[in-house]
């Protein structure tokens, strides 16, 4: 990452604003979205230009940010691979996982004990994975489907779902709630 700036506020009328990044306008903080990174505390950009930094909606705009990650993927492979490798094996970092791990089942325990229930039923034989997505019905491999639990007290009540499909549920309950 590149070198921080340490913007500083313009007094106007007693009162402290700052300058957007994008419109160049100075505005007062209540205009920015917060930001605990940022020592300023806010954004860097005002609320009225965030919306323009959204990820894109429009189809082919989607299809183009995939081709250019698909294509940095390619030209990267092998120092992202070396990197990854480097990443996961390094042992203060897998203790910080194995702990963040611990914590979410800690604060998660019927969604703990939902994942064991279907793992085992799977494993006993008295529930069977399918192939197919119970969405978009599309033929995955069964190491690809995701056993969605609508509520975690029914254990072994899973709905079968590809990873895409299943990302987009969790976005519905996400907005639902």
């Amino acid at each position: 990452m590149g070198q921080s700036i340490k913007r500083k506020p313009t007094v106007i009328d007693g009162v402290e604003h700052w300058v957007c990044s994008k419109c160049k306008i100075p505005k007062m903080a209540v205009c920015f979205y917060k930001a605990t990174y940022s020592h300023s505390g806010i954004r860097s950009s005002c609320k009225a230009c965030a919306p323009k930094r959204l990820p894109p909606t429009d189809p082919i705009k989607i299809k183009r940010a995939k081709q250019l990650r698909n294509a940095y993927y390619a030209r990267n492979r092998d120092a992202l691979i070396k990197y990854q490798r480097k990443f996961y094996s390094d042992p203060d970092l897998k203790r910080k996982r194995k702990k963040a791990k611990r914590t979410y089942w800690e604060n998660n325990p019927k969604k703990r004990f939902a994942k064991s229930a279907v793992s085992n039923a799977i494993r006993k034989g008295q529930l069977v994975k399918p192939d197919r997505c119970s969405e978009c019905n599309a033929i995955t491999s069964t190491g690809n489907l995701c056993g969605h639990h609508a509520d975690y007290s029914k254990r072994l009540d899973v709905e079968w779902l590809c990873r895409p499909c299943h990302g987009k549920r969790h976005r519905e309950y996400d907005h639902d709630a």
